[in-house]
């Protein structure tokens, strides 16, 4: 398959924002955007110290209908904590279950606790910036390409296992980097640019 056809019928999350839930929860309120029909499969959550991980996961049909989906999910969280939302879509070619194999979209919020109002992230300006760097193929097997484009310069990057340990780092040459030795596994790919830290999340197997 090749990317644009990949992005093409690709997940888009359009909103994200975080909300009080009584003391020891938040919700977490999420948008997709799908370009074809989709159906809600699950979703799963890990928590390691301040990072919380969602993953959630849709079936797609080849059936050419635009959807919009909006979830909420019930995360529990301590007080007072700085945390990192990191939610993850995906898209499962499995319509009874989700196989967690290919990664359509990924945003990062940081939020605080005791959180006493809703914490948007800023969609128009996310996307501006995200959109200039592409990565791929995700899942990835042996080396992963990136591709930049606009005024977006990278300055390293670093890779950080789901524990939240670095596992490699790259000063120079962006473009193409060998993840081969790497275990099967997601991993964060984060990516030290002039507009900020950007993180992508990827897949590994090899």
């Amino acid at each position: 398959m090749t990317l644009s056809s990949y992005i093409a019928k690709s997940q888009t999350i359009q909103s994200l924002n975080v909300s009080p839930n009584g003391t020891e929860s938040v919700d977490v309120n999420l948008e997709i955007f799908y370009h074809q029909y989709i159906d809600y499969l699950g979703f799963d959550y890990e928590i390691v110290g301040n990072i919380i991980n969602l993953n959630v996961c849709y079936w797609y049909s080849p059936a050419n209908v635009p959807v919009t989906d909006t979830r909420s999910f019930n995360i529990p969280v301590n007080n007072p904590i700085n945390y990192t939302l990191n939610v993850i879509v995906y898209r499962s070619v499995d319509f009874s279950y989700c196989d967690y194999n290919s990664i359509t979209d990924t945003a990062t919020l940081p939020f605080t606790t005791p959180l006493t109002d809703t914490v948007y992230l800023g969609i128009e300006e996310f996307e501006e910036v995200t959109n200039q760097i592409t990565v791929f193929p995700n899942p990835v097997k042996d080396f992963l390409n990136i591709k930049v484009t606009g005024s977006l310069d990278i300055k390293n990057i670093e890779i950080y296992n789901m524990l939240g340990k670095q596992i490699k780092s790259y000063s120079n040459s962006f473009g193409r980097i060998d993840v081969s030795g790497l275990s099967n596994g997601m991993y964060f790919l984060k990516l030290n640019t002039n507009k900020g830290v950007l993180q992508k999340n990827i897949l590994v197997n090899n």
